[in-house]
């Protein structure tokens, strides 16, 4: 690929930000109320810088197509290398259905706001919108910047600066707040603390997933071993601030009144209603559908060239290792777009939104937990089995900051794999012991699926991916 075009450190971070940050997560950090802030921070401390400092480092090191793939492949070996890959292409593309139903939801808030819980409505238009991002997708690396840039601003930054513009001015005109604002509430009370109030931080985590996803994308950055660690900082200080955003959420719509699909907009409604502005409903709606569709493509290419990658250790078949003239792989989007309609498909067919959304969240959740359970203890690894290999960037204080870092992101994985299982006290589940069993069973599938194509390898599939990527 000729370097005028590559991507730059600010596009590395918006694509970043386009894949990872999403105000679609706020309503279920809205449910903690006040004390939202505090588990944010939290999560952020324990998973998202460590995975954005052990993904920095071992992207600099091996900056080769696959990511996470050529990472956990170097430290543990081919089968848990692709085992890694799967995990991450599988998760991308079995919670893709949710996010287009936020997408769908906040869309029928223009014209028609019950349409919100309408299926037939919701399959239209997600499978509308993933099959015209994947075709734009085909136009290559330097577009796709372009495209996530305005899906990053428009879909992220400019709702969570006006939410919490909207609820700073609630509070100074004296309106009452639906969370109580004190240093008691800030912090969560110990005796109330059980698995299942703690249930809906695996969605807290799950919202922070995604850093390692750039490291796909190394060898499109302009002056790789400069420029990467530069974009994934400055990704995870704006990925850090979205957060904020779900105090104003709380501030305004009761626990129990709040979804976890369409609540940005519910809160969106309340003020401007009482601002005198509800015409501003139906543009921030269209502004955020609209910068939720372009930053679809930063999922869509992400995780795709990732799986793509491992064509380099003949784990896929030839036939998905074709790639156009601007080097991206067009049948495997093709392909990842025909198991993201079965999908979106089985997901609707549960009888209602809000179930099908949390249950496909939960697999979803334990599906990448546990991807990165093997990306975490790659980074201890490689620093005993590759200690020479040049990092451009390296993880601050030797081995042992390693394995601070490390052991860190480990356990708050582990937590919330363990808590993947546990049904939030703040939803009606319905029969537990039939959503664990389909947990179990969705969990049990998706990854020997992964095994069976990963058995089915052959020698004769391995491609080197790096002279398939040249961009005209």
């Amino acid at each position: 690929m000729n370097n005028q075009n590559k991507i730059s450190a600010f596009q590395l971070a918006m694509i970043t930000v386009a894949y990872v940050a999403s105000v679609r997560a706020l309503p279920t950090l809205a449910e903690y109320g006040f004390s939202c802030i505090f588990y944010y921070i939290l999560a952020a401390l324990m998973f998202l810088v460590p995975s954005a400092l052990v993904s920095a480092e071992l992207a600099t090191a091996w900056p080769g197509r696959g990511g996470v793939y050529v990472w956990v492949k170097e430290a543990l070996g081919g089968y848990w290398g692709f085992l890694a890959i799967w995990l991450q292409f599988l998760s991308n593309v079995v919670s893709l259905p949710a996010f287009l139903s936020f997408v769908a939801a906040t869309f029928a808030y223009v014209f028609m706001p019950q349409l919100a819980n309408n299926k037939y409505f919701l399959i239209s238009f997600i499978l509308i919108s993933f099959w015209v991002a994947t075709f734009i997708s085909f136009t290559g690396m330097k577009t796709a910047g372009w495209i996530n840039t305005f899906g990053a601003f428009t879909a992220v930054f400019i709702p969570v600066i006006l939410i919490l513009i909207l609820g700073f001015t609630w509070l100074l005109m004296g309106e009452t707040s639906q969370t109580v604002l004190s240093m008691k509430t800030f912090f969560p009370d110990i005796k109330q603390i059980n698995m299942p109030h703690l249930a809906f931080l695996v969605g807290l985590l799950f919202a922070f997933a995604g850093m390692e996803i750039s490291g796909a994308h190394a060898l499109d950055v302009k002056d790789t071993q400069k420029n990467y660690s530069k974009g994934i900082f400055l990704a995870v200080v704006l990925i850090s601030c979205v957060g904020f955003g779900a105090l104003s959420i709380a501030i305004v719509i009761p626990q129990q009144q709040l979804s976890l699909v369409a609540g940005i907009m519910q809160a969106f409604t309340v003020f401007f209603t009482r601002f005198h502005m509800a015409w501003a409903v139906p543009i921030l709606a269209i502004l955020i559908v609209a910068g939720s569709i372009a930053a679809l493509n930063s999922s869509i290419i992400g995780p795709s060239k990732g799986f793509f990658g491992s064509a380099t250790g003949g784990e896929i078949p030839p036939i998905l290792t074709k790639v156009n003239k601007h080097g991206m792989p067009i049948n495997m989007f093709i392909f990842q777009g025909i198991v993201f309609t079965i999908i979106t498909l089985l997901f609707l067919s549960t009888p209602t939104v809000s179930s099908a959304y949390w249950l496909i969240m939960e697999i979803v959740a334990v599906l990448y937990l546990m991807m990165y359970v093997l990306l975490f203890i790659s980074g201890i690894v490689l620093r005993y089995k590759r200690p020479y290999v040049k990092r451009t960037y390296k993880v601050p204080g030797g081995i042992i900051g390693m394995w601070i870092v490390a052991s860190l992101g480990l356990i708050s994985v582990i937590l919330g794999i363990v808590m993947s299982f546990v049904p939030p006290e703040q939803l009606e589940i319905g029969n537990i012991l039939l959503r664990e069993i389909l947990l179990v069973i969705g969990i049990v599938i998706l990854i020997g699926l992964g095994l069976l194509i990963y058995a089915l390898r052959k020698p004769h599939w391995v491609v080197n991916t790096d002279l398939l990527t040249t961009e005209e």
